[in-house]
């Protein structure tokens, strides 16, 4: 899936660019430095982003994958570019989020959330353990699947929930033929649910985080927003602002 970075070309991959990916400077533009930090990474698929972080001069990079073909293609990547601040663990994170009593600077959250099967769970968890969170992930848009006949009848009526005290709608969402797919890298499950994005940002507003900035840029299938998050006393790096077709929320946590 995975193109290698410079000077490491020549070793047969994929074409993605998750060794270079735009999202993650995008996060570090708005989250600050990394440096000396210890870094919570959820499904780190291949080890794109944790390069990037290590990279980046994080401390410690603890990524959990729960997929086995996953979790191997990470230990591959690691003996061929080197990451020394990576550590990865096969395992389900969601078990680790609700049992730790860790406290990471920053959790990294990409394309994770939407396998979710209680993903306010997942956010409360999140918050719980850091000050500072960097998500991307698909959420639900009524009118965008109404208009993509190929995927509409794969999500469900939304369904009222309710975890620590925060009352949402899930929207099931089937895979379908996609779970026979040789590359599928989902939770495990059958289905997961998904959030619209005002559920998203009300569900981090509710366990600690307030929204400060929002932008956003539609797909055909679904919006995919970034979410860069942090409490007060974080350092922050200025930068400009984001151009208007990026799909991204920032948040920040209140004191």
């Amino acid at each position: 899936m995975s193109a290698f970075p410079s000077p490491f070309e020549t070793v047969t991959g994929g074409k993605a660019l998750l060794f270079d990916d735009h999202r993650v400077h995008w996060a570090l533009e708005r989250l600050g430095s990394v440096a000396g930090h210890r870094v919570l990474e959820l499904g780190p698929l291949e080890g794109g982003h944790t390069y990037m972080l290590d990279r980046a001069g994080a401390g410690e990079v603890f990524a959990i994958e729960a997929n086995t073909r996953a979790f191997l293609k990470c230990l591959v990547a690691k003996e061929i570019v080197g990451m020394p601040s990576a550590r990865f663990v096969c395992g389900d994170f969601r078990a680790f989020l609700r049992d730790t009593s860790e406290r990471f600077d920053l959790v990294i959250a990409s394309g994770v959330l939407y396998h979710m099967v209680n993903p306010v769970e997942v956010l409360s968890q999140i918050c719980r353990v850091t000050n500072r969170v960097f998500l991307w992930t698909h959420y639900y848009d009524e009118a965008l699947l109404a208009a993509n006949p190929e995927t509409k009848h794969r999500v469900m009526p939304g369904q009222p929930s309710e975890h620590a005290g925060y009352r949402h709608e899930l929207y099931r969402h089937d895979y379908g033929r996609a779970l026979e797919e040789h590359g599928f890298c989902g939770a495990g499950a059958l289905y997961s649910n998904w959030l619209t994005r005002d559920a998203i940002v009300g569900a981090l507003r509710h366990f600690g985080f307030e929204q400060s900035k929002l932008a956003r840029s539609s797909h055909s299938m679904s919006a995919d927003p970034r979410s860069a998050s942090r409490r007060p006393g974080a350092r922050r790096r200025k930068t400009s602002s984001a151009s208007d077709h990026e799909p991204l929320l920032e948040l920040i946590a209140p004191s």
